[in-house]
Order: C-alpha cells, then sequence, then structure tokens
C-alpha cells in the first residue's frame, strides 16, 4: 500500500540483499528506484546502485566512486542505514560526497551500541537488538571492531516474539560471535529458555543480581579488558546498575 500510494516522481530505496524487499517489488513498482548494498570480498558484488565495501569503506555510485565513510560505528546494518541515508539525502538535492563528509560526525544515537561505562577491564554498552538477525549482526560489528577481545553478550528476551519463543531456534547462531553469553529471563516465556542455549554453554539467570555477579567471576578470568554488550528493547535500568556496580569493583 505504501508503494502504491509514492508517485512515479517518488523515489523507493530499498536494500537490494533484502530476497523479501525483492519479491515485495516484483509485485509491482511505479517509482523511481535506487537500491543500495553492503559488499565484501567474501560475496559476490551484489547488483546495486549504491555499494559501500565494508573492509574499505569506499562508497560507489553507479560504479564511480565517491568517498570512503569514516565514522565510530560497527556493523553491517549501520552501514546499509548509512547508504539509505545518502541515498535519500542524494534525492532532495545534498550530494552524496558532502553526505559522507557528515556522516564522520555521527558518533550514533541513545541504545545503538551506546558506550555506559569504560574501565580498565571492560567496557560496557547498551543496545536495542532484540531479535536474532540484530543480535547477530551487532555482535558482528562489534567483533570487526575489537578483534580478538573477549565478547560478552548479555539478553534478556523481552519482545513479544522472544517470549512467543518465534525465534527461540536461531537464539544460538545469533549468539555465536560472542564469547560468553548470558541470558535474563523474563516471566511469562512461553518456551523453555534454558533447553533452548544452556546446552550450547549459554547461562541463563533470574535475577540481574545473579547474572551481574557471574559476569564479574568471568571478568576476573580474562587478561584483557571485556567488551559486554546489554541487548534488550526493555527497560533495563536494573541490569545496567548491577553490571555497573561489578564492573567497578572488578
Amino acid at each position: 500500500q505504501l508503494i502504491r500510494r509514492v508517485p512515479a516522481s517518488g523515489l523507493i530505496i530499498t536494500n537490494g540483499q533484502d530476497d523479501n524487499i525483492k519479491t515485495l517489488l516484483g509485485r509491482g513498482i511505479w517509482s523511481e528506484q535506487l537500491t543500495f548494498a553492503v559488499t565484501n570480498a567474501d560475496a559476490p558484488r551484489p547488483s546495486a546502485h549504491l555499494t559501500i565495501d565494508q573492509t574499505s569503506r569506499l562508497v560507489v555510485l553507479n560504479r564511480a566512486p565517491i568517498g570512503e565513510l569514516h565514522w565510530q560505528l560497527s556493523g553491517a546494518h549501520n552501514l546499509s542505514n548509512a547508504l539509505a541515508a545518502i541515498a535519500a539525502a542524494r534525492h532532495v538535492g545534498v550530494p552524496p560526497k558532502q553526505s559522507i563528509d557528515y556522516l564522520a560526525d555521527f558518533s550514533g544515537v541513545k541504545r545503538r551500541m551506546e558506550i555506559v561505562k569504560t574501565s580498565p577491564k571492560a567496557v560496557l554498552y547498551d543496545d536495542f537488538a532484540h531479535h536474532p538477525t540484530a543480535i547477530g549482526s551487532t555482535l558482528a560489528g562489534l567483533r570487526e571492531t575489537v578483534g580478538p577481545a573477549p565478547i560478552y553478550a548479555v539478553l534478556e528476551p523481552r519482545s513479544h516474539t522472544m517470549r512467543l519463543g518465534i525465534h527461540e531456534a536461531q537464539l544460538v547462531e545469533a549468539c555465536k560471535t560472542a564469547d560468553q553469553v548470558f541470558w535474563l529471563k523474563p516471566t511469562n516465556l512461553a518456551f523453555d529458555l534454558d533447553q533452548a542455549v544452556t546446552p550450547s554453554g549459554h547461562k541463563v539467570f533470574e535475577e540481574p543480581l545473579a547474572l551481574a555477579a557471574a559476569v564479574a567471576q568471568q571478568l576476573g578470568l580474562e587478561d584483557s579488558s571485556a567488551h559486554i554488550v546489554i541487548m534488550s528493547n526493555g527497560g533495563i535500568d536494573a541490569l545496567k546498575a548491577a553490571l555497573l556496580d561489578q564492573i567497578h569493583h572488578a
């Protein structure tokens, strides 16, 4: 319905790597279209108008290099967001090179890999990731940034679909980039979280204080600073406070 309402003079900006979107557009599109894609050396080069290389950060429009994007954010999902913003700004008259320059000053938004605490023992992040695709992309982006440093994923399956267990089979795979995974179990889950993740070495807790204590105990075994990412779409004040206290005393 939204696509049908966009006039012929409008622009539909889409992720060229999303098969669901390709299927949708196959039902009919009457507007100008611009596709974007994140490329890397391990995958075939996608057919898209606007691309960015995940390693070099080189942005290319219609096969012509525009410039390199240098910013503080990590992950392919953030690069995709950058391309969509560049495309939208271009449609209303902002030169892509100017957009790239401006994006260099963009430090992100609250609860999107927001750095909450930095100490000699750990860096604590708060992120809104709350389904397997977002969790996997967030952790992969962090791994790209921190290299072999320890990564701890602290997750609360609090969204409606997570509580129902719709993503139960994808939970372990989504966390594969993390070295340690700690789950805070909310009430009224429709599936057995312990059965879903503990066979893979993940740890499940019902209280924030117990989870934070386990994180601190693991930190004590590390030789280098760890990167701890809290991922939930709910209010996490109690969990965040407990982790901050434990990191302070670690």
